[in-house]
């Protein structure tokens, strides 16, 4: 009797579609494609199985391997990649369009202080007629409400393009990482786990801000032809010279935040590079009681990442202080220089308007142009640092390296391991296994039995230093002999 076909598997369910893959330009604009996800939220607790699928665009394979796509042309089209330009091609519609979305919002921060002098004047005139002023209103209520609508869309699509940034590179630290050879994977295993736990998350913070490198430079230029109209240009060009002279300070501090950052990196590297070593050797370490050596070591190492991180909170610290005294420094000097050279009176409107000015220069470029010279030096090391760990050689590069180094020259400098016949799986001669400020050297015969248990031959006394290097041989190989000469 026969029995019967295996059924077949009933196909799984199509993943539905997100709703922003079919979201309109309005509820794009208005984010109200989330409207229904926030309503369940509000009558019950989320599930997951409520949220809903990932956009396209944001899927985590796609986004690898676009990148990985734009990295391969970076290599082969140079000797020196830059990662830089592979992000940029990875990247290059959402970088301009949030630079449309930005610049839309900084004409309407300018358009808003303009708008607010004009119904001042309407206000303490006594001729014009009411429909002026109502029309000033409306243009300031219109102007705010776009900045807003421009300001989201501009945060929505760098903060985004933040995330799939440590999205892309986790990925590819990853495969990066499963590439190596033994040797190179457990030296840079440390330096990967610190990439994809800190250096990642510096592209949240730069993204949001990138735009203002260049948005900061022509919002002063404006404003300084709008305060000459207000004030003649000495005092105007004295307060753009008070807001510039903050924009050098957090230039020089963005450099020296970058800087720090760099050996924050290293220290942190050789920090988490020490830590796995004594893991790995810690039946070792408590065997002999190395604690107290390697709690110093990792001490040491800790309380210098401390001072360097310090540092750079230092000097962030200054930065946001400046950003809340610059305007007011600035007003004092150029209100003050203008009643010492000119006899003409200041009114409220001109004064209110020029304040206002000055408060967009110190958004645009104390607070926004601040928070990019602070993120981007910290970002660019980022960069560099993944950049030389994605530039290791691969072990299938070697491989093929090594097959064409067999054409060399036969007088070029080789080292070759042999296996003789000898009741010795491995001979080491003028081998030296000490400790820093250690002189004695391991001569010693040693054979392995199974489940690791050795047995040793030696014509003196063996330290801690050298039981370490034989705590090395593989313990599951079979009855081999290792001489230590």
């Amino acid at each position: 009797m026969s029995s019967p076909p295996n059924p077949t598997p009933a196909p799984s369910p199509p993943t539905p579609q997100s709703p922003y893959d079919t979201a309109s330009f309005w509820s794009h604009t208005s984010f109200s494609y989330v409207h229904d996800l926030l309503v369940l939220g509000y009558s019950r607790p989320l599930l997951k199985s409520d949220l809903p699928s990932l956009p396209s665009h944001d899927s985590s394979t796609k986004l690898s391997s676009k990148l990985q796509s734009t990295w391969d042309h970076q290599r082969s089209i140079s000797s020196t990649p830059s990662l830089t330009k592979a992000i940029y091609s990875a990247h290059k519609f959402e970088f301009w369009l949030a630079g449309v979305w930005t610049i839309l919002e900084h004409i309407c921060m300018l358009l808003q202080p303009l708008l607010l002098s004009l119904f001042l004047n309407f206000l303490t005139s006594t001729t014009s007629p009411s429909s002026t002023g109502y029309i000033y209103a409306f243009l300031l209520f219109l102007t705010s409400f776009l900045q807003a609508i421009f300001h989201h869309q501009t945060y929505y699509i760098t903060m985004r393009a933040g995330w799939n940034l440590r999205i892309s590179l986790t990925i590819l630290t990853h495969s990066k990482l499963l590439k190596l050879n033994l040797t190179e994977s457990s030296q840079y295993a440390g330096v990967a786990m610190n990439l994809v736990s800190n250096d990642v998350f510096r592209f949240d913070n730069f993204c949001p801000a990138i735009w203002h490198y260049f948005t900061g430079p022509a919002d002063g230029v404006a404003i300084l032809f709008l305060l000459t109209k207000e004030l003649n240009f000495p005092p105007a060009f004295l307060g753009i010279i008070i807001v510039l002279f903050d924009v050098f300070l957090k230039l020089y501090l963005g450099k020296k935040i970058g800087s720090v950052r760099s050996t924050t990196s290293k220290l942190t590297d050789a920090r988490v590079t020490r830590t796995g070593e004594l893991l790995n050797g810690i039946e070792t370490v408590k065997s002999y009681n190395w604690d107290g050596v390697f709690k110093g070591i990792l001490r040491g190492l800790r309380e210098r990442e401390h001072e360097s991180i310090f540092r750079s909170q230092f000097m962030k610290g200054i930065n946001f202080s400046m950003v809340l005294a610059t305007p007011a420094v600035a007003s004092l000097a150029m209100f003050g220089l203008y009643n010492a050279m000119y006899e003409e009176p200041l009114t409220i409107e001109r004064v209110l308007g020029c304040i206002a000015l000055i408060n967009v220069l110190r958004t645009s470029i104390g607070k926004e142009m601040s928070r990019a010279t602070e993120n981007g030096p910290e970002c660019y090391i980022a960069v560099k640092r993944f950049e030389r760990f994605l530039g290791l050689d691969e072990t299938e590069e070697k491989s093929k390296d090594d097959d064409a180094g067999d054409d060399d020259d036969e007088s070029s400098s080789t080292t070759t391991i042999s296996f003789s016949s000898s009741s010795s799986l491995l001979e080491i001669d003028n081998a030296s296994f000490t400790w820093p400020k250690c002189t004695d050297n391991l001569s010693s015969k040693i054979v392995k039995k199974p489940k690791g248990n050795v047995i040793m031959y030696s014509t003196r006394d063996v330290d801690s230093t050298e039981m370490a290097a034989l705590n090395t041989i593989p313990t599951t190989l079979q009855d081999i002999t290792l001489s230590l000469k």
